[in-house]
Parts: structure tokens; sequence; C-alpha cells
């Protein structure tokens, strides 16, 4: 990861590339003369800060370690700001043992700032970690916890911009998990983008085949060990009853993106099986409002 202690900027019609590895990304910033087609900078700008906290917690011999980095959103067309950094938020303040708990709620003050939500959200990973080392005192069990944090935009055009959020811990075991959320949204209003705004309720079967052979042309068959291998050998479910990504597919350079979780389809040693479909394939499948954002 690539922190950039200055204001990163995305203009929507003089598109900035912001590419993206499980962990991290590096923002790319237009010159400061850049321009804007028919619009005002303050329409179309979208700026992010860079946002980074690091501490630590010792206990009866255990340790916790806690590294949160990324690029918040700080000024542009309120709408969107407000959503994605609500999503942010979301995301951060998501349990990443149990995602059907939450961690920590941001409040008003939280959000506005990433610095205030990055401190939040390590301060609470912190607290959990000592309650858990507290209750290990008794049985006098040591374990070193590990979380890092990492967040911020991945692709943009004059019309989306799709933010990611990696999250990435370990609690004693084998090996640590891996969360990862992306989302899309319209930068006209702030729109976040689903599976059930951007696809015609009638092409759902159509478009779980296209995932499929996408997971298996671009993911799973490059990499089997034996020719003689198939999709269904690589999934822990019937890939006749593939579902669709629990997080919504999002917008990249090359078309829109489909990942799946650690465990979601697939074992832990699979990683996060992903594809991209083009846009040329999947245009046809979406609701009209989606196809106008296509790039």
């Amino acid at each position: 990861y690539k922190a950039m202690n200055s204001k990163g900027k995305i203009f929507f019609f003089a598109t900035s590339m912001v590419a993206m590895t499980l962990f991290g990304a590096c923002s790319g910033k237009k010159s400061d003369n850049a321009t804007v087609a028919d619009a005002s900078a303050a329409d179309v700008e979208f700026v992010t800060d860079s946002v980074s906290w690091a501490d630590s917690l010792e206990f009866a011999g255990c340790k916790a370690d806690v590294t949160i980095t990324g690029r918040y959103p700080s000024a542009g067309n309120q709408q969107l700001v407000d959503s994605v950094r609500s999503w942010v938020g979301g995301c951060l303040g998501q349990n990443m043992w149990n995602t059907d708990t939450i961690l920590f709620v941001p409040d008003a003050k939280q959000l506005k700032s990433g610095k205030a939500l990055a401190e939040a959200c390590g301060k609470a990973l912190l607290a959990s970690a000592e309650k858990d080392f507290k209750g290990f005192a008794g049985d006098s069990i040591k374990v070193d916890y590990e979380y890092i944090y990492n967040f911020g935009p991945d692709f943009s055009t004059d019309k989306v911009i799709t933010y990611f959020c990696a999250r990435y811990g370990y609690a004693g075991g084998a090996h640590g998990g891996t969360l990862f959320n992306n989302r899309t949204f319209a930068a006209a209003n702030g729109k976040s983008l689903s599976i059930d705004n951007m696809f015609r309720p009638d092409v759902r079967a159509k478009l779980v085949k296209m995932v499929r052979t996408g997971l298996w042309n671009q993911y799973f068959k490059p990499s089997a060990d034996d020719a003689s291998m198939t999709l269904r050998d690589m999934l822990l479910i019937n890939p006749d009853t593939l579902p669709l990504p629990q997080c919504p597919p999002v917008f990249l350079a090359n078309g829109l993106s489909f990942t799946y979780q650690q465990y979601e389809i697939a074992p832990y040693s699979a990683g996060m099986p992903s594809c991209v479909l083009p846009y040329a394939e999947v245009k046809p499948l979406m609701t009209p409002e989606a196809a106008e954002l296509v790039p």
C-alpha cells in the first residue's frame, strides 16, 4: 500500500484509475491543471484523504496489533461522499469473526473524519481483543492477534466510482482470514449498486451461468493440476446450484467483477474465486438505469 500525504483527487470526466491489490491500492492523482468539460470541478471532483492508524495491546502474555490504512472521502458531490462514507463505516464496524454482529456503530462525527473512523475501529478491535485475553488468562493461553484493514477507491469514471474494503484478521491457528467487500456507487447521486438494481429479474439464471463459466475459464482452469478436473472438483458446492456472490458485482475498467468470499463456495486454499464479465456481455442483461452507467 502506498499512502499519499497530499489529497488524492478523482476527476470523473478526466478519469483516474486506481489499481487494487488484495490489501491496498495506489491512488492516481491528476495534475492540478486538469480540466473538466461542461461541468465545474466542484460538481465532478471526488477528493480523498490518506488515513492511517496503528496501535497494539499486550495483556497476560497475549498481544494484539492493529493497522488501518486507506483513502477516505473528504470532498465532492455530497450525496456521493456521504454514501461512500456510510458504506466504509459499515464495513469497518462489522465484526471480523461474526459478520452477523456489529463491532461498533460509527456516529456522525466519526463518519465525517476518516482519521476518527479509523481510530474508533482500531480501539474497538483492541477492546475486543482485551476481553478475549482476560478470558484466556485463567487458562494460561498465550496468543497473538493481528488485524490489517485497508480501504479506498478502485475505479472511477464520470458516472461511477468503485470502492473496496479489505480486512485481514489472525487470532491464532494455522492461518488468518480475510473479508473483502467492494461496492460501486453512481457518481451523480451516490446510489449504491446491487444485483437487484443492476440486473433485470428475468436474466438471473443466465447471469449465474455466465459467472460459472467465467469462474472456470478465468480462475480455476488456469491453475488446475489435472486436465481432467472440472469446476465440480474445485468447489465445496455443486456448481449446478452456484449462487451469485454475497457481495454485489462492481464496475472495473474491463467489465463487471464478481468476487466470492473465502469459504463461500470453495475451500480456503482456493482463495477468493472471482471473474470479470466484459461489459459487452452483461450490458444486455442490465436494467436501463444501470446500463447507462457502463463505461
